[in-house]
Protein backbone atom coordinates (compact mmCIF):
# COMPACT_ATOMS: atom_id res chain seq x y z
CA UNK A 1 0.00 0.00 0.00
CA UNK A 2 2.87 2.34 0.84
CA UNK A 3 4.60 1.67 -2.49
CA UNK A 4 1.38 2.38 -4.39
CA UNK A 5 1.03 5.68 -2.56
CA UNK A 6 4.61 6.66 -3.42
CA UNK A 7 4.09 5.78 -7.10
CA UNK A 8 0.93 7.91 -7.28
CA UNK A 9 2.70 10.74 -5.47
CA UNK A 10 5.62 10.74 -7.93
CA UNK A 11 3.25 10.61 -10.93
CA UNK A 12 1.37 13.66 -9.68
CA UNK A 13 4.64 15.44 -8.90
CA UNK A 14 5.99 14.62 -12.38
CA UNK A 15 2.87 16.01 -14.06
CA UNK A 16 3.04 19.21 -12.02
CA UNK A 17 6.77 19.74 -12.51
CA UNK A 18 6.58 19.53 -16.30
CA UNK A 19 4.63 22.67 -17.19
CA UNK A 20 4.82 25.44 -19.73
CA UNK A 21 3.96 29.13 -19.92
CA UNK A 22 1.31 30.09 -22.48
CA UNK A 23 1.26 33.79 -23.26
CA UNK A 24 0.28 36.07 -26.11
CA UNK A 25 -1.07 39.39 -27.25
CA UNK A 26 -4.71 40.23 -27.99
CA UNK A 27 -5.44 42.30 -31.11
CA UNK A 28 -8.57 43.97 -32.49
CA UNK A 29 -9.38 42.52 -35.93
CA UNK A 30 -9.64 45.65 -38.08
CA UNK A 31 -6.66 47.71 -36.90
CA UNK A 32 -4.46 45.16 -35.08
CA UNK A 33 -4.31 47.43 -32.04
CA UNK A 34 -3.89 45.69 -28.66
CA UNK A 35 -7.16 45.16 -26.80
CA UNK A 36 -7.54 45.40 -23.00
CA UNK A 37 -10.12 43.80 -20.67
CA UNK A 38 -10.51 40.70 -22.83
CA UNK A 39 -11.58 37.64 -20.80
CA UNK A 40 -9.28 34.76 -21.79
CA UNK A 41 -10.02 31.21 -20.60
CA UNK A 42 -8.10 27.92 -20.92
CA UNK A 43 -9.66 24.54 -20.13
CA UNK A 44 -7.02 23.24 -17.75
CA UNK A 45 -8.12 21.43 -14.61
CA UNK A 46 -9.23 23.59 -12.93
CA UNK A 47 -10.16 26.12 -15.63
CA UNK A 48 -7.99 29.26 -15.63
CA UNK A 49 -9.16 32.75 -16.56
CA UNK A 50 -7.20 35.93 -17.18
CA UNK A 51 -8.18 39.48 -18.19
CA UNK A 52 -5.79 41.04 -20.70
CA UNK A 53 -3.78 44.00 -19.39
CA UNK A 54 -2.07 46.19 -21.99
CA UNK A 55 -3.22 43.61 -24.54
CA UNK A 56 -1.36 40.67 -22.95
CA UNK A 57 -2.52 37.47 -21.20
CA UNK A 58 -0.63 34.57 -19.58
CA UNK A 59 -1.24 31.04 -18.20
CA UNK A 60 0.74 28.18 -16.65
CA UNK A 61 -0.31 24.73 -17.92
CA UNK A 62 0.99 21.14 -17.63
CA UNK A 63 1.61 18.90 -20.63
CA UNK A 64 -1.52 18.27 -22.69
CA UNK A 65 -3.88 19.64 -25.33
CA UNK A 66 -5.98 22.70 -24.49
CA UNK A 67 -8.53 25.08 -25.96
CA UNK A 68 -8.19 28.85 -25.43
CA UNK A 69 -11.40 30.91 -25.61
CA UNK A 70 -11.51 34.73 -25.48
CA UNK A 71 -14.45 37.14 -25.16
CA UNK A 72 -14.69 40.94 -25.18
CA UNK A 73 -17.78 42.77 -23.87
CA UNK A 74 -19.03 46.34 -24.19
CA UNK A 75 -21.87 47.46 -21.90
CA UNK A 76 -22.69 43.85 -21.16
CA UNK A 77 -22.94 42.79 -24.81
CA UNK A 78 -20.56 40.25 -26.37
CA UNK A 79 -18.71 42.11 -29.17
CA UNK A 80 -15.61 40.06 -30.11
CA UNK A 81 -14.52 36.45 -29.67
CA UNK A 82 -11.69 34.10 -30.69
CA UNK A 83 -10.77 30.42 -30.18
CA UNK A 84 -7.34 28.79 -30.43
CA UNK A 85 -5.97 25.30 -29.68
CA UNK A 86 -2.55 24.56 -28.21
CA UNK A 87 -0.68 21.29 -27.61
CA UNK A 88 1.93 21.37 -24.81
CA UNK A 89 4.51 18.65 -25.47
CA UNK A 90 7.46 20.05 -23.53
CA UNK A 91 8.45 22.72 -21.06
CA UNK A 92 9.06 26.29 -22.21
CA UNK A 93 7.18 29.33 -23.47
CA UNK A 94 4.38 29.06 -26.03
CA UNK A 95 3.22 32.25 -27.79
CA UNK A 96 -0.41 32.16 -28.93
CA UNK A 97 -1.67 35.54 -30.18
CA UNK A 98 -5.41 36.17 -30.36
CA UNK A 99 -7.20 38.23 -33.03
CA UNK A 100 -10.65 39.23 -31.82
CA UNK A 101 -13.33 39.08 -34.53
CA UNK A 102 -16.92 40.38 -34.30
CA UNK A 103 -19.71 38.08 -33.20
CA UNK A 104 -22.19 37.61 -36.06
CA UNK A 105 -25.85 36.95 -35.23
CA UNK A 106 -28.07 35.36 -37.87
CA UNK A 107 -31.85 35.49 -37.53
CA UNK A 108 -33.43 32.29 -38.78
CA UNK A 109 -36.71 32.64 -40.61
CA UNK A 110 -39.07 29.68 -40.43
CA UNK A 111 -41.57 29.47 -43.30
CA UNK A 112 -44.72 27.54 -42.47
CA UNK A 113 -46.81 25.98 -45.20
CA UNK A 114 -50.49 25.23 -44.60
CA UNK A 115 -51.53 21.94 -46.18
CA UNK A 116 -54.98 23.45 -46.88
CA UNK A 117 -53.32 25.93 -49.28
CA UNK A 118 -51.87 23.14 -51.48
CA UNK A 119 -53.92 22.18 -54.51
CA UNK A 120 -52.88 18.58 -55.14
CA UNK A 121 -54.95 18.26 -58.32
CA UNK A 122 -53.25 21.14 -60.14
CA UNK A 123 -49.83 20.56 -58.53
CA UNK A 124 -49.36 24.19 -57.41
CA UNK A 125 -49.34 26.03 -54.08
CA UNK A 126 -52.15 28.55 -53.76
CA UNK A 127 -51.54 31.30 -51.22
CA UNK A 128 -54.48 33.23 -49.85
CA UNK A 129 -52.47 36.44 -49.68
CA UNK A 130 -50.64 37.84 -52.71
CA UNK A 131 -46.86 37.75 -52.61
CA UNK A 132 -45.57 41.30 -52.72
CA UNK A 133 -43.12 42.24 -55.46
CA UNK A 134 -39.86 43.39 -53.82
CA UNK A 135 -37.84 43.64 -57.05
CA UNK A 136 -38.02 47.45 -57.11
CA UNK A 137 -36.84 47.68 -53.51
CA UNK A 138 -33.96 45.27 -54.19
CA UNK A 139 -32.82 47.27 -57.23
CA UNK A 140 -32.94 50.52 -55.24
CA UNK A 141 -30.89 48.91 -52.48
CA UNK A 142 -28.23 47.70 -54.96
CA UNK A 143 -28.01 51.17 -56.54
CA UNK A 144 -27.61 52.72 -53.09
CA UNK A 145 -24.77 50.32 -52.25
CA UNK A 146 -22.98 51.15 -55.53
CA UNK A 147 -23.32 54.89 -54.86
CA UNK A 148 -21.92 54.47 -51.36
CA UNK A 149 -18.94 52.51 -52.70
CA UNK A 150 -18.22 55.18 -55.33
CA UNK A 151 -18.53 57.91 -52.70
CA UNK A 152 -16.11 56.06 -50.44
CA UNK A 153 -13.55 55.61 -53.23
CA UNK A 154 -13.83 59.26 -54.23
CA UNK A 155 -13.36 60.58 -50.69
CA UNK A 156 -10.78 58.04 -49.53
CA UNK A 157 -7.89 60.50 -49.89
CA UNK A 158 -9.73 63.03 -47.72
CA UNK A 159 -10.32 60.64 -44.83
CA UNK A 160 -8.21 61.15 -41.69
CA UNK A 161 -5.26 58.80 -41.53
CA UNK A 162 -5.37 55.87 -39.14
CA UNK A 163 -2.75 55.30 -36.45
CA UNK A 164 -1.23 52.55 -38.58
CA UNK A 165 -0.91 54.82 -41.66
CA UNK A 166 0.69 57.57 -39.58
CA UNK A 167 3.12 55.03 -38.10
CA UNK A 168 4.07 53.79 -41.59
CA UNK A 169 4.66 57.35 -42.86
CA UNK A 170 6.85 58.04 -39.84
CA UNK A 171 8.91 54.91 -40.47
CA UNK A 172 9.43 55.84 -44.11
CA UNK A 173 11.53 58.76 -42.89
CA UNK A 174 13.47 56.64 -40.41
CA UNK A 175 16.69 54.73 -40.78
CA UNK A 176 16.88 50.98 -40.29
CA UNK A 177 18.36 51.57 -36.79
CA UNK A 178 15.15 53.35 -35.75
CA UNK A 179 12.93 50.34 -36.46
CA UNK A 180 11.41 48.02 -33.85
CA UNK A 181 13.95 45.44 -32.61
CA UNK A 182 11.97 42.57 -34.11
CA UNK A 183 11.74 44.36 -37.46
CA UNK A 184 15.53 44.77 -37.41
CA UNK A 185 15.85 41.07 -36.58
CA UNK A 186 13.79 40.20 -39.67
CA UNK A 187 15.99 42.39 -41.90
CA UNK A 188 19.22 40.98 -40.45
CA UNK A 189 17.93 37.42 -40.84
CA UNK A 190 17.11 38.06 -44.52
CA UNK A 191 20.60 39.47 -45.13
CA UNK A 192 22.24 36.41 -43.57
CA UNK A 193 20.05 33.95 -45.51
CA UNK A 194 20.59 35.30 -49.03
CA UNK A 195 17.90 38.02 -48.98
CA UNK A 196 15.05 35.50 -49.37
CA UNK A 197 13.10 33.42 -46.80
CA UNK A 198 9.61 32.06 -46.37
CA UNK A 199 7.47 33.61 -43.66
CA UNK A 200 7.40 30.22 -41.90
CA UNK A 201 11.22 30.11 -41.82
CA UNK A 202 11.28 33.58 -40.23
CA UNK A 203 8.72 32.47 -37.64
CA UNK A 204 10.76 29.34 -36.83
CA UNK A 205 13.86 31.46 -36.07
CA UNK A 206 12.23 34.40 -34.24
CA UNK A 207 10.24 32.49 -31.63
CA UNK A 208 9.83 35.28 -29.09
CA UNK A 209 6.73 36.64 -30.86
CA UNK A 210 3.68 35.02 -32.36
CA UNK A 211 2.60 34.50 -35.96
CA UNK A 212 0.20 37.48 -35.96
CA UNK A 213 2.96 39.85 -34.76
CA UNK A 214 5.38 38.59 -37.46
CA UNK A 215 2.68 39.17 -40.12
CA UNK A 216 2.26 42.76 -38.86
CA UNK A 217 6.03 43.39 -38.95
CA UNK A 218 6.35 42.05 -42.52
CA UNK A 219 3.34 44.13 -43.65
CA UNK A 220 4.93 47.32 -42.24
CA UNK A 221 8.35 46.52 -43.72
CA UNK A 222 6.68 46.00 -47.09
CA UNK A 223 4.77 49.27 -46.73
CA UNK A 224 7.95 51.28 -46.12
CA UNK A 225 9.79 49.59 -49.00
CA UNK A 226 12.18 47.41 -47.01
CA UNK A 227 10.93 44.03 -48.24
CA UNK A 228 8.70 42.50 -50.90
CA UNK A 229 6.14 39.76 -50.12
CA UNK A 230 5.21 37.18 -52.78
CA UNK A 231 2.30 34.77 -52.29
CA UNK A 232 3.23 31.15 -53.04
CA UNK A 233 0.73 28.38 -52.34
CA UNK A 234 -0.47 28.66 -48.76
CA UNK A 235 2.57 30.64 -47.62
CA UNK A 236 4.55 33.81 -48.38
CA UNK A 237 8.08 34.39 -49.65
CA UNK A 238 9.77 37.48 -48.16
CA UNK A 239 12.46 39.15 -50.29
CA UNK A 240 14.81 41.89 -49.07
CA UNK A 241 14.91 44.90 -51.38
CA UNK A 242 18.23 45.57 -53.16
CA UNK A 243 18.75 48.93 -51.49
CA UNK A 244 18.97 47.15 -48.15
Amino acid sequence: MGKLFLILFFLVLLNVSFSATITGEVFEWYNFEKLDEVIVEINTSPIQRDISTEGVYSFEAPLGEYAIHAEYYEKGDLIYTDDQNVIITNEGNFVIDLIMFPVLDFDEEIIDFDLDDINLEEGIIEKEDKVEDYSGLIISFIVLIILLILLFLASKDMLPKTKKEKRIELRKSQNTDDLDKYARQVLELLKKRGNRLTQKEIRDVITEIGEAKISLIIAELEAIGKVKKIKKGRGNIIILKENE
